[in-house]
């Protein structure tokens, strides 16, 4: 019972496309990112030790997904973001198993999308993908909103599709 957390534990997939990125494979092996994704992603928690970190980590561990990652915790929810562009990219590995492993079990995914054409929120293959939040950074400095759900998923918000946001 001293091991039970009172807490809600969550798990959200954090994943960038580059500019004319399409394939499952290829986003998977991003493992760097624009100055603006990476603001964005630093503003989302504290950035945590995984090897030290002795809360939530959903998880991750320092020898196979990196060494950091972020984490956001309050009264109610500890948060960990599986950053794809965080954990290291196994150049023999053209799927990226080890980071589909994480983000493919993620029921919620931030996808940050520097692609001209809208993101399809099956690029990512998985049964466990409920809802995406995607974000397209603007040339004036906003982003622009698309959600997808799952029909079994309630309605949620604030964010809905078509919003313009600083």
């Amino acid at each position: 019972l001293d091991k039970t957390n009172a807490r809600e534990m969550v798990k959200i997939g954090l994943i960038y496309v580059r500019p004319g990125q399409e394939k499952q494979h290829a986003i998977l092996a991003n493992d760097a990112a624009s100055e603006r994704f990476t603001k964005f992603a630093a503003g989302l928690g504290w950035s945590i030790d995984v090897g030290t970190h002795g809360q939530y980590k959903g998880g991750l561990d320092s020898r196979s997904t990196g060494k950091t990652a972020s984490y956001y915790a309050d009264q109610s929810f500890e948060v960990i973001f599986h950053d794809i562009t965080r954990m290291p990219t196994k150049e023999d590995d053209r799927q990226q198993i080890h980071k589909k492993r994480h983000v493919g079990n993620d029921n919620v995914h931030i996808v940050w999308s520097e692609h001209k054409r809208d993101y399809d929120p099956a690029t990512i293959t998985s049964q466990f993908n409920d809802a995406h939040i995607v974000i397209y950074p603007l040339e004036n400095g906003l982003n622009r909103i698309q959600v997808f759900k799952k029909d079994k998923l309630r309605l949620f918000g604030p964010l809905v599709s078509g919003m313009v946001l600083s």
